[in-house]
């Protein structure tokens, strides 16, 4: 069982022209659930709520749920049509951080947007 788990976006960067885009230790939501944190038990995957686009403005990532209730903790801006690299980590009591890497292409149209 891995104990006590958090998700965080631990890494964002437009790739062209390389910019590192500026963020904060924010908890993000884990999919059908309330709370912060989560048990995940073993031989299981538990989703999280990463972002979501609305379809009239393509060229912007948006976050449904942020465990924060300060202003200044804000869903840093991701917008803008190009390609960017997110990492996200998740960490728990008893595990080391687990890490992954996506490449998100945004297009001014959504279905051009693509995320590996």
């Amino acid at each position: 069982m891995a104990r006590n788990c958090y998700v965080y976006l631990e890494k964002a960067t437009k790739l062209d022209p390389r910019t590192e885009i500026h963020l904060k230790a924010i908890e993000l939501k884990w999919e059908a659930y309330t709370l912060p944190n989560a048990n995940i038990p073993p031989a299981t995957v538990r989703e999280f709520d990463a972002f979501f686009i609305i379809h009239e403005f393509p060229e912007k990532l948006n976050i449904s749920n942020m465990w924060t209730d300060a202003p200044s903790y804000v869903f840093p801006k991701i917008e803008g049509k190009g390609l960017y690299e997110l990492q996200y980590v998740v960490v728990s009591d008893n595990f080391p951080a687990a890490r992954g890497t996506f490449k998100l292409n945004l297009s001014s149209l959504l279905q051009g947007t693509t995320l590996e």
